[in-house]
């Protein structure tokens, strides 16, 4: 065993090589492997430096962000809806509405106590849409300075409702129907184009179709007469009027036959210019198929208006028994004196005697007659009525 150890060492000392230097192979390369693992070490120390700094960076921004998400800025002031207007509220696209409405609607809902990213401005826009004038309500919300922007988007009023053509417009309808109060109003109506309705009816039950044919006919009457209507009076629908700038117009009734006595009015208005008919005249007399009249002004002879239903009726009666409650109190109090002052000791008066009070007779009203219309003459444009 002993021989066959040594002669293997012989033979590795024999296989060993040598550089040209003299200096063993195996030396070089320890002397390599020692500097790639210098290198790793830098490279690894490196590395843990930049993961480090990165996280630490990371802790920074998180912490930053926490500190920018928790400022005050982030908040809107509690008095912000108190007075209008003021830097964090902005309100556009309101018309009809008045900013005031709007801030009390925003009012109904407190601001929370929390950033404005996280408020929640659906129930601020239910609020807004609850008023009659507006269809569509935004909010939106922003920082710096941090602020509500409303915007509004309004219904469009068609027509306006009132009971007498000297009577402010108690109502305005929309296309659709939707009734626009009065605490919204008067209208500017060149500006919305809208029409004013003399009627006694409920407005409220009117649908869409009925609101559309009553603008139609308004139309048309501007259109044909060339002037801006005044009102369209349909309190009679029976016996329907209408006011122009410069004339009455006498419709008649609502059938199949009223757009072409409408459309009469483009030629029978030029006339009546051209003969300055206009002050002389009361109304223009559309009532008939074939023929139009002028009916003269009189002092004795006046339109008479329809009466309002027992409903109208009903608030005047209202507010004159509030009157005769008041002036009861009056007279009770008045009484109550009276009877003070009579306690008071007076010298005595001769007695006066009283004759019994007679009844002034009953005033019987005279009875109004009726005037037979005239009848239609054809092949004329126009034909004068006299009173």
């Amino acid at each position: 065993m002993k021989r066959k150890i040594n002669t293997k060492i012989k033979r590795r000392d024999k296989k060993q090589e040598y550089d040209l230097d003299g200096i063993p192979s195996s030396s070089r390369k320890m002397k390599c492997f020692k500097k790639r693992r210098q290198q790793n070490r830098i490279r690894t120390t490196i590395f843990q430096m930049h993961s480090l700094l990165k996280f630490c960076s990371i802790i920074a921004m998180l912490w930053l962000c926490s500190r920018l998400m928790i400022c005050k800025y982030w908040y809107l002031p509690q008095n912000t809806f108190d007075a209008y207007p003021n830097n964090h509220i902005r309100i556009i696209g309101n018309k009809i509405t008045p900013n005031d409405k709007i801030i009390a609607a925003l009012k109904r809902h407190p601001i929370p106590k929390k950033p404005i990213y996280l408020v929640n401005t659906t129930p601020y826009e239910d609020e807004i849409e609850k008023l009659s004038p507006v269809k569509k309500a935004f909010v939106r919300r922003y920082w710096l300075p941090t602020r509500f922007e409303v915007t509004i988007e309004e219904e469009i009023p068609v027509i306006t409702i009132s009971p007498s053509p000297t009577a402010p417009e108690i109502a305005a309808l929309t296309s659709k129907g939707r009734v626009i109060d009065k605490e919204y109003l008067p209208i500017d109506h060149k500006k919305y184009n809208t029409f004013k309705i003399l009627t006694y009816d409920d407005f409220n039950e009117w649908t869409s179709e009925e609101i559309y044919h009553l603008s139609v006919l308004a139309q048309r009457i501007e259109d044909y007469s060339g002037e801006n209507l005044v009102y369209l009076d349909i309190r009679n629908k029976n016996d329907v009027f209408a006011q122009i700038e410069t004339i009455k117009i006498r419709i008649g009734e609502l059938n199949s036959t009223l757009k072409e006595r409408i459309e009469r009015l483009s030629s029978v208005i030029p006339q009546i210019r051209d003969l300055n008919l206009e002050r002389q005249t009361e109304y223009v007399d559309l009532r008939w198929d074939n023929t139009t009249y002028l009916k003269k002004k009189s002092k004795t002879s006046a339109i008479t208006e329809p009466k309002p239903p027992e409903d109208y009726k009903q608030n005047a009666e209202e507010k004159k028994a509030e009157h005769s409650v008041s002036e009861n109190k009056k007279q009770d109090a008045a009484k109550h004196q009276d009877k003070k002052e009579s306690l008071k000791p007076e010298k005595p008066q001769p007695k006066q005697e009283t004759k019994p009070s007679q009844k002034p007779a009953a005033q019987t009203k005279p009875t109004s007659q009726k005037q037979a219309e005239p009848k239609p003459l054809p092949n004329i444009d126009i034909q004068i009525v006299e009173p």
